[in-house]
């Protein structure tokens, strides 16, 4: 596919997609080598000739009212259904504005409002002229950098039928991408070409991992979770380590390294700052104590989910391979942000957590099917699956569920793996770079990736036969076979309480590094005068 050199989400998404993209700095470049469908949404002469090749142009309503010269309006949405057409059935979470051509235009789907009405005419539009097929999202999306839009925003479970709340991104990503990879099909189906693209590695052999947020140390929570593992037969769980919150404790880790785990880092002050600088203190404080216990850590997770971009900046900087943030994306595929492999690879959890749940009012049944059901797409979808829990106070109060419930994906095939191996595989997925040519019936795949090892999807056109000269790791489908999207908007009750508990002061993630060690100072001398007065209050008991 041909895309403009302007970066955002266009290029992320074809990327994690493993659909191969050209850049292009016009339609015709793109023509001229051999291209046939764009993901685009900048002014071009081609589409001003009276005659044009027959194309296919997935776009934005934004760039379509410009190319049509026509008025619009914006309305803002809250999510988005689709049932018919060319498309699946899908449900899911947008929280953005959708832009509405004047005059209306009847298409697939429709974006809905936070009251759960619909707005008319905001559906998918399929236009054609000079030629060309545009395929047009009411969303002006295909600019947006990932991670800059989040919030505290409800997710629905459809294994419960029950929603829950979680920082997250504005867009359910997972549901756009699946979405974008049907206007894609149908774009190539369009001019009766197939679509190659790369086959992720784990769908082969299905994997999970377990993510454990160490918020503070608890022997009995440890404890719990190492007996989980031991169960599973050493299981390699990943816990993220929040050194403060462990102080003295902080040796326990090795425990850890000896039991098959995997030590990472939650930051050393248990919390996520706005400013580059503060981040970059916080996290080196962290790394110095595991580094003086041999550790080196590669990942790292943010504390409460919040992504900011001088929080990416400082990890970079400081050479983390991968991160973990709720607020970045949930429930997608791993992917760089501002699509730039020198950042830390960015590696979605799926599911909730126990504490989540409870305030959603989630029995203890519900969440273990909401964990199982979850879990189950994930891996149709990819091949893996990231749950994430925080067991101070919590696991071992539910300690046998989740053995049953990993032990039960265990025997069905599936592996447990620490999710560095998995950010290793997602890094390699994402950085492979192919090209497939069509000459008659046959395909060639070009590039370093040939013969690499990895394994190709071709979904073929409708019509005519295709053939691919090497046919190791190739696998030939009629269609996508995607996962569905279910989202309902929330009642107004639970809508209400969902906002209601979101507390945290987040005025904290705007100090500047002198409020930081001001802060820091203020917590170690409360600390010393809480272990005097229990000193002095033991020798009086004595």
């Amino acid at each position: 596919m041909g895309v403009p050199a302007t970066g955002g989400w266009k290029e992320t998404f074809l990327q994690y997609a493993g659909i191969p993209r050209v850049t292009v700095s016009s339609i015709q470049e793109g023509l001229d080598r051999g291209i046939r469908v764009f993901l685009w949404n900048r002014e071009d002469p081609f589409f001003g000739r009276p005659d044009g090749e027959r194309i296919a142009v997935i776009t934005e309503n934004g760039f379509l009212k410009r190319l049509l010269e026509c008025e619009s309006f914006e309305q803002q949405g809250y999510s988005f259904r689709v049932a018919g057409g060319p498309f699946s059935e899908r449900s899911f979470y947008i929280h953005m504005p959708c832009e509405i051509p004047a005059g209306g235009a009847d298409g697939p789907g429709s974006c809905y409002d936070s009251e759960d009405r619909e707005i008319a005419n905001s559906g998918i539009i399929l236009h054609e002229r000079n030629g060309a097929l545009f395929l047009s999202v009411p969303w002006n999306i295909l600019d947006l950098e990932m991670g800059d839009r989040w919030e505290f925003r409800p997710f629905y479970s459809p294994f419960t039928g029950k929603h829950f709340a979680e920082t997250g991104p504005t867009v359910d990503f997972g549901a756009l991408r699946r979405l974008f990879q049907e206007l894609v099909l149908h774009a190539f189906r369009h001019l009766g070409l197939p679509l190659v693209k790369l086959r992720h590695p784990f769908l082969e052999r299905p994997a999970f991992s377990f993510r454990i947020d160490g918020d503070g140390y608890s022997r009995e929570s440890t404890d719990s979770v190492l007996r989980i593992a031991h169960g599973l037969g050493d299981a390699p769980f990943s816990w993220f380590i929040d050194v403060q919150g462990w102080g003295k404790n902080i040796l326990r880790v090795r425990d850890l390294i000896e039991k098959n785990q995997e030590v990472e880092l939650h930051c050393y002050h248990h919390m996520t700052y706005r400013r580059e600088s503060v981040n970059r203190v916080n996290l080196k404080k962290g790394l110095r104590r595991l580094n003086r216990l041999g550790i080196r850590p590669r990942g790292v997770g943010s504390p409460y989910g919040f992504w900011f971009e001088g929080y990416g900046e400082a990890i970079r900087r400081l050479g983390f391979e991968y991160s973990s943030e709720f607020a970045f994306n949930t429930d997608d595929v791993p992917c760089f942000p501002r699509n730039d492999s020198s950042y830390a690879l960015q590696v979605p959890a799926h599911g909730g957590s126990i504490g989540v749940f409870e305030k959603a009012r989630f029995t203890r049944e519900e969440m273990f099917v909401h964990f199982r059901g979850t879990m189950e797409k994930a891996i149709r979808d990819c091949g893996w699956a990231l749950v994430c829990d925080h067991p101070l106070g919590r696991i071992e109060r539910f300690e046998g569920e989740f053995t049953e419930l990993f032990k039960g994906f265990l025997q069905d095939g599936c592996r447990c793996v620490p999710v560095s191996e998995y950010a290793d595989q997602a890094r390699a997925f994402l950085l492979q770079d192919f090209h497939p040519v069509t000459a008659g019936p046959a395909i060639f795949i070009e590039g370093p990736s040939a013969g690499s090892g990895c394994s190709f999807e071709v979904i073929l056109p409708k019509e005519g036969r295709w053939g691919v000269e090497d046919q190791t790791g190739v696998v030939f489908r009629n269609s996508l076979g995607q996962v569905r999207d279910e989202f309902e908007c929330p009642p107004r009750p639970d809508f209400d309480r969902f906002l209601a508990q979101h507390e945290k002061d987040q005025s904290l993630t705007n100090l500047t590094l002198w409020q930081w060690y001001r802060g820091l100072t203020r917590y170690h001398i409360a600390r010393l005068r809480r272990e005097t007065r229990r000193f002095f209050h033991k020798g009086e008991i004595q």
